[in-house]
């Protein structure tokens, strides 16, 4: 009978314990809209709060991109893409939701930041620029910010 409680007791601990060791993983990011999948974008310095880049001048000396996993690191080329930002301060276990759209009726391109929220476990405070590297849209749009 004692063998019978000790292993229910072993048992249960170790169940308890295993649900209290589980990690609290932040959510994906996920891209839409003009957003160029699988690049790494490396930048050498803070930016403005919120901003784009669509030619060579303030940033371009500042970041850097990657097509091939971070094995080699190329300035961008403004012929064929921009690049836009929106810096944003959370919860460090949360995960970014983040698109581009043009509305040419609106003449706008829109930069959407929604943050998902993780498991709620971390308290320290996260900074992301969430740059994106986009395909080259109409210099004529005015590109408008939005965190969610």
């Amino acid at each position: 009978m004692k063998k019978v409680i000790l292993s229910i007791v072993l048992i249960g601990s170790a169940l308890n314990f295993s649900s209290c060791a589980k990690k609290c993983d932040a959510p994906a990011n996920t891209s839409s809209g003009l957003i160029v999948p699988d690049v790494i974008i490396y930048t050498t310095q803070g930016g403005a709060y919120q901003g784009f880049c669509d030619d060579s001048g303030d940033y371009s000396a500042e970041v850097k991109v990657s097509f091939d996993g971070g094995y080699t690191k190329k300035s961008i080329d403004y012929n064929k893409y921009n690049l836009i930002w929106l810096d944003t301060r959370t919860n460090c276990d949360v995960g970014f939701d983040r698109s581009v759209k043009e509305d040419l009726v609106a003449g706008t391109v829109t930069y959407t930041v929604k943050v998902i929220d993780g498991c709620g476990k971390c308290n320290e405070t996260y900074h992301s620029l969430n740059p994106v590297l986009t395909t080259k849209w109409n210099p004529s749009l005015t590109p408008v910010f939005v965190q969610l």
